[in-house]
């Protein structure tokens, strides 16, 4: 059975970094049953984020983590404000097929990212290998 890999969008990671810590914005994402990941870097300074959001529409999922943001209570948009860097990290796997993998952020989406004061930061990982029904190669049984 040939193997292809497939190129996909995988989810989008809400981001911060700040030189003060966001016990409020942490407090905030793992009261909704969120992994929240908090480390200081050599700086001082602390890079949050939290579990991945997944979804087939990049679109969907950036209006749905503005429209998350909007709904922070104070103390958590201020720790968010006043953070040097907030950020969706959106996630893809680069794969052969198909041979052009197109999705997009409509201007509303992009008009509402700028409100809230974030930036778009884009990962390519490489693609595992996958058969013909998408299933990832390493899930397959070899006899």
């Amino acid at each position: 059975m040939p193997y292809t890999k497939k190129t996909g969008f995988i989810s989008i990671e809400i981001s911060i970094k700040s030189h003060s810590e966001v016990p409020n914005f942490i407090k905030w994402f793992e009261s909704q049953d969120n992994y929240v990941c908090n480390i200081k870097d050599k700086s001082g300074r602390w890079f949050v984020y939290c579990d991945p959001v997944l979804g087939s529409c990049i679109d969907v999922v950036v209006k749905g983590l503005c429209e998350e943001v909007n709904r922070f209570s104070d103390d958590v948009r201020q720790e968010w404000d006043k953070a040097e860097e907030r950020f969706f990290h959106i996630g893809f796997e680069g794969g052969d097929k198909p041979h052009c993998y197109t999705q997009d952020i409509c201007m509303d989406s992009l008009k509402e990212l700028v409100s809230i004061g974030a930036y778009l930061k884009f990962s390519i990982y490489p693609a595992e290998p996958t058969d013909e029904e998408g299933i990832p190669q390493s899930f397959r049984q070899e006899n």
